[in-house]
């Protein structure tokens, strides 16, 4: 008898789970979307209705204000406009949903090379998000070095290091004023070539801290030949051997 109970109890948790699950007065029916650019408002929510069709185990409804798929909305958001940055998805009452995205902004530039003009766009972490538009002049800093194969998104060194090293050719940047940084390349050794508009390079090891490399770059300008000749009659500073330095002067 007391186990006929239990089952008759377990029935009618079930039932009501699966009522409270399929019920119209907590199904979603309007989704609201904001913060949108570039990719459109109605395309948001085309992702999003199409994430709460369907039934869960095909009894509990993904509709459900309480139960719907947030988590996979939003990483289907993600795949398919990687230039989505964040997305939030909430609920405002027991029949809306909103979904809060910001678009990813372009900080610089990955090319295969120096001069194509097949390059993607890199947001403030590396991450390469969408082919770029053909700039004229310098607009953004162009990265070369090895990108994974495959379509966009990639990933464009570690988010934590492309930080640091951005960080750092921006410092080059300001004191080199007199010239413009063109490139940053990192070849297959972690090393690091900031190309100049001046024609010569900086180069130093992706794994040295980036203040200990600018102020060893610091320090070398005060030495000669550095104090008699300019920064452009040198063709690279090699900063990647600890304590010395080495260079070569343009012929």
């Amino acid at each position: 008898m007391l186990l006929g109970a239990i089952c008759a109890v377990l029935v009618l948790l079930f039932l009501l789970s699966l009522w409270f699950a399929n019920t119209s007065w907590l199904k979603i029916t309007h989704v609201s979307v904001s913060g949108e650019n570039v990719v459109p408002q109605a395309s948001i929510e085309e992702v999003v209705q199409d994430g709460l069709v369907g039934k869960y185990a095909g009894l509990f409804s993904k509709a459900n204000i309480f139960f719907y798929p947030k988590k996979s909305i939003e990483q289907d958001l993600h795949t398919l406009y990687p230039t989505l940055g964040t997305i939030s998805i909430r609920a405002l009452d027991f029949h809306t949903i909103a979904v809060t995205v910001s678009e990813r902004e372009p900080s610089a530039l990955w090319c295969p090379a120096a001069d194509s003009t097949q390059c993607v766009l890199l947001d403030e972490s590396g991450f390469a998000y969408a082919h770029a538009p053909e700039y004229s002049g310098n607009v953004y800093k162009t990265y070369l070095g090895a990108l994974p194969d495959g379509p966009l998104p990639k990933q464009f060194l570690t988010p934590e290091r492309f930080h640091s090293l951005s960080a750092l050719v921006e410092t080059f940047a300001k004191k080199i004023a007199t010239t413009t940084v063109t490139t940053v390349a990192v070849d297959e050794n972690n090393d690091v070539h900031i190309g100049t508009s001046d024609g010569y390079k900086i180069l130093f090891a992706l794994e040295e801290n980036g203040g200990d490399v600018f102020q060893h770059f610091v320090l070398t300008l005060t030495a000669a030949p550095f104090t008699t000749h300019a920064l452009s009659e040198f063709e690279y500073i090699d900063l990647r051997f600890g304590d010395k330095v080495y260079y070569k002067l343009k012929n």
